[in-house]
């Protein structure tokens, strides 16, 4: 038999039991919108025609000849290394960037230069930069642009120094020492640090003009203030 206390009872029962789903559904619904946005992670693929005029692996060497005075100058790569770099663009995307150094030697100057490409630049700014540092017996002396892209003429790009490195124009062909080389891009350095103790460290404008070949790297350097221009006259390359 059904009574006043049964009924009452029952009714409470469904009340609790529908408070209960309500704060169920509520909480979720809350848990929904606290969830983070996913994370992305994109690995990304460096520009193709930067990698083929900058990195250089052991067994790698140049050989440039003065052209006035008839010196050598011996340089290789004695240290190679992949990495990667993170960088997040856009929200919750991160961008796995590969990272290439070396190590290369000169034996005229006695130096031992650490190059850098770090394509994060490629993501953060649509460009690339190839760094290099020069470091000799008595340590750090700089670090500049070696080289850049996209390849747009006059086209400015610094990185800590002072020095300023333009690029001035794409060769389709250009020959040297009987050899011919293709698709050469030129660049001019407002500061030298490549030859930086015959000078005493001092800066000069427009100091050095420098001429890439893809695959081969450096095959001439002028130095206007001095007249001197060395030549790539042997080399030997592993990529």
């Amino acid at each position: 038999m059904l009574t006043l206390g049964n009924i009452k009872q029952t009714t409470m029962r469904k009340i609790v039991y529908i408070l209960f789903i309500s704060i169920c559904l509520t909480g979720c619904q809350k848990c929904k919108e606290k969830q983070p946005e996913p994370v992305v992670y994109t690995n990304v693929e460096p520009s193709q025609p930067v990698k083929e005029y900058c990195i250089f692996k052991p067994g790698t060497y140049w050989v440039y000849q003065d052209s006035t005075s008839g010196i050598l100058d011996s340089v290789w790569v004695y240290q190679y290394t992949e990495t990667t770099d993170t960088f997040e663009k856009p929200t919750n995307t991160f961008n796995i960037c590969p990272v290439y150094l070396y190590r290369t030697f000169s034996s005229k100057y006695r130096s031992n230069n650490y190059i850098e490409f770090n394509t994060t630049f490629q993501i953060a700014s649509n460009s690339n930069m190839v760094l290099e540092s020069v470091i000799d017996s008595t340590g750090y002396i700089g670090q500049y642009v070696k080289l850049h892209s996209p390849f747009i003429n006059n086209k400015v790009m610094s990185y800590i120094t002072q020095d300023n490195c333009t690029f001035l124009q794409q060769i389709p062909t250009i020959q040297l020492s009987s050899i011919t080389y293709s698709n050469v891009i030129k660049y001019k350095h407002s500061r030298d640090f490549s030859s930086y103790y015959f000078i005493n460290y001092q800066h000069f404008e427009n100091k050095t003009n420098t001429y890439f070949a893809p695959n081969i790297g450096m095959i001439r350097k002028e130095l206007p203030d001095s007249n001197k221009v060395w030549n790539l006259i042997r080399y030997n390359i592993v990529q």
